[in-house]
């Protein structure tokens, strides 16, 4: 009887415990389009023309696939996908190219809204709150002031365009 007084509370709170955690884990970004689909969150892909793709004299990225994704999140299981608002653009890239990215000498993007960060030694990625158009152009600056308010002595580097494939 004293065993059963102990154990109902306890497992009383494992029960409640597993009513209340949610499914979904901390957010994730598909390796690659192949993933992307397998997890099905892929949106469309994307590329760039002429490739490797020149922001200017001493600068390039070279895309080896770029693709849009809905935002997602991992459940319980690694295989398990849980989808949230909004979406990421990811590209994969070279090393060489964008190994050599580092927000304190160049940045993609000139805001907060709209700019990639590296998400490996090869790879970056951008969010969006809306669905983008087919063609994704950012602004490539010297530097890594974010700030639409704040752009004395802005340096802009070049651009770099991301355009949809047609399927």
């Amino acid at each position: 009887m004293k065993r059963q007084v102990i154990l109902l509370p306890i497992i009383g709170l494992i029960v409640y415990l597993q009513s209340c955690s949610t499914p979904a884990g901390h957010t994730g970004v598909s390796m690659d389009i192949k993933e992307s689909k397998k997890r099905d969150v892929f949106v469309k892909e994307y590329t760039v023309v002429p490739n490797p793709y020149k922001i200017n004299d001493s600068m390039q990225i070279t895309v080896k696939e770029a693709w849009l994704e809905d935002h997602w999140r991992y459940g319980k299981q690694e295989s398990e996908t849980f989808e949230r608002d909004g979406y990421q653009i990811c590209v994969n890239s070279i090393k060489e190219d964008v190994g050599n990215y580092n927000a304190v000498s160049w940045c993609i993007g000139i805001d907060f809204e709209k700019n990639l960060r590296s998400s490996s030694n090869s790879s970056l990625m951008g969010d969006f709150k809306m669905l983008p158009g087919d063609t994704i152009e950012y602004i490539v600056q010297k530097g890594d002031n974010l700030s639409v308010y704040d752009t004395v002595g802005r340096v802009i580097l070049g651009k770099f365009v991301l355009v949809a494939k047609k399927e």
